[in-house]
């Protein structure tokens, strides 16, 4: 790989180390470094870790978010609502919970969550490419607005759902 893309060795050691840290690589006996497989288990415990750090995110953006941010959720919802390709959805989708991220102001969740998304990306296209999980997106996204412009912490947490998280 070093000689591949011209560099020197140890960035690439160090690259690979980190894929390897956050299960992104692995290492396999005659094989080497491949990428990481997970199996049904680690995913269920991927979203389930996923869906706290996500309502969490979700329970402090509505303790933070500005007027700006706000707003800015409402656009997407907007956009999102009116398309129907799902490449388009799922990055309204992104977008969406990057605004949250944001809003939450706290960057070490915001880290992690991202670390989590890296590792979600394991799993192929998200499930915004099946029937009917466009419209279940814009409600769950309209409930989570809704809490957000309470201040409804609880609420915003508690719409956060494996769902919705699986989405991103």
């Amino acid at each position: 790989v070093a000689e591949w893309l011209n560099i020197s060795r140890t960035p690439v050691r160090d690259a690979i180390r980190r894929l390897q840290n956050e299960g992104l690589l692995s290492y396999r006996l005659h094989d080497g470094v491949v990428v990481a497989t997970l199996e049904r288990e680690d995913i269920l415990n991927l979203y389930a870790v996923r869906e706290v750090l996500e309502g969490a995110a979700a329970a402090m953006a509505a303790h933070h978010a500005s007027e700006v941010e706000v707003e800015a959720l409402r656009a997407i919802m907007r956009a999102s609502s009116q398309t129907k390709d799902p490449k388009q959805i799922s990055e309204h989708n992104f977008r969406f919970h990057a605004v949250i991220h944001q809003a939450a102001r706290n960057p070490y969740l915001t880290r992690t969550i991202e670390t989590f998304r890296e590792s979600l990306a394991l799993l192929g296209p998200p499930t915004t490419v099946m029937p009917g999980r466009p419209r279940e997106v814009d409600e769950a996204h309209a409930k989570i607005l809704a809490a957000i412009q309470n201040r409804d912490a609880k609420g915003a947490e508690t719409h956060i759902d494996r769902k919705s998280t699986r989405l991103n």
